[in-house]
């Protein structure tokens, strides 16, 4: 807690009233009930708890990222991407075998647009070192749960 003089006594004395004059076989609604009957709003306190959750959370990918990008810089100097010698159609099979959801809809999107056979060579470059980084990704994913 902040600043406790900011409320007045008796507020004070109502959650403490509360908070050491419990029944632990209450239900929740029972304690909900309760806290309206005393007049004590939880809201800005539940929300204020929410957001330091969220503010450690994004520090953790923060420091996790920090810690991990010299890392992925190096692995991303030694991917040497394939050779490539793909049609439009070629293409299209490998992204959908290959990529789900939001990432397949980016690269079919790409390959409207695709004006020549370097963009297309860029295209499934971008496509190969993507897939080998997810597994970094996913990392970052099991580290800050």
């Amino acid at each position: 807690m902040g600043d406790l003089s900011r409320f007045q006594e008796p507020i004070w004395d109502r959650v403490f009233d509360f908070g050491f004059d419990c029944d632990e076989d209450l239900s929740r609604e029972q304690v909900q009930e309760e806290l309206r009957r005393r007049g004590i709003d939880l809201t800005q306190a539940h929300k204020r708890v929410h957001k330091a959750l969220a503010t450690a959370r994004a520090r953790l990918q923060l420091e996790f990222a920090r810690e991990s990008r010299p890392r992925i810089l190096a692995r991303l100097g030694r991917i040497v991407p394939p050779e490539v010698d793909a049609t439009l159609d070629d293409m299209k099979r490998a992204i959908a075998a290959q990529f789900e959801g939001q990432m397949q809809l980016a690269f079919f999107r790409k390959l409207e647009t695709v004006e020549s056979e370097d963009d297309l060579r860029s295209l499934l470059e971008d496509a190969y070192v993507l897939d080998i980084l997810s597994e970094d990704a996913d990392d970052v994913g099991a580290a800050t749960q």
